[in-house]
């Protein structure tokens, strides 16, 4: 066996592995997307989740962007931290908010700053890890799918 395919089957075993390990662990980078939360709206957003002591414990923050199709049209991004208990393959993320970053039409924001609840989630994450499906729920609840995000720094 040449060097050259040597090296090539010991760097995919070594992404096999990290696959792997990825899918047991909801640590990384995530899109989501919720159906409609209320009449005319749906939250998007991109979370970062990392471990944060115990086995079980993650540590995520996030900005929620809701948009609502309405007259005048309402987008809302509103940072958030949270923490996300794992158990089995069912992730609970309790969020608290951080900052209001922006509000569109912004006579809106006191509104927002007064009536904006945080945004949690209850999701299970697949087999091969690379989505999460369940219940996003704060003032109303709605679908959501969380999909994992490629890491292109390491």
């Amino acid at each position: 066996m040449s060097l050259r395919l040597r090296s090539a089957l010991v760097v995919a075993a070594a992404a096999g592995l990290s696959c792997a390990a990825q899918a047991d662990s909801p640590a990384g980078r995530w899109a989501f997307k919720t159906d409609t939360v209320t009449e005319n709206c749906l939250l998007k957003g991109e979370m970062r989740i990392w471990p944060e002591g115990a086995e079980d414990q993650f540590a995520c923050s996030f900005i929620a962007n809701q948009v609502c199709d309405s007259t005048p049209p309402l987008d809302i991004k509103v940072e958030q931290s949270c923490t996300a208990t794992l158990t089995g393959s069912q992730l609970n993320i309790e969020s608290a908010i951080v900052r209001t970053v922006s509000v569109s039409p912004e006579d809106q924001r006191p509104r927002v700053d007064a009536l904006y609840a945080p945004d949690h989630f209850f999701v299970s994450i697949n087999e091969a890890g690379d989505e999460m499906t369940g219940m996003f729920h704060s003032v109303s609840r709605a679908f959501v799918r969380f999909t994992r995000q490629l890491d292109l720094t390491s």
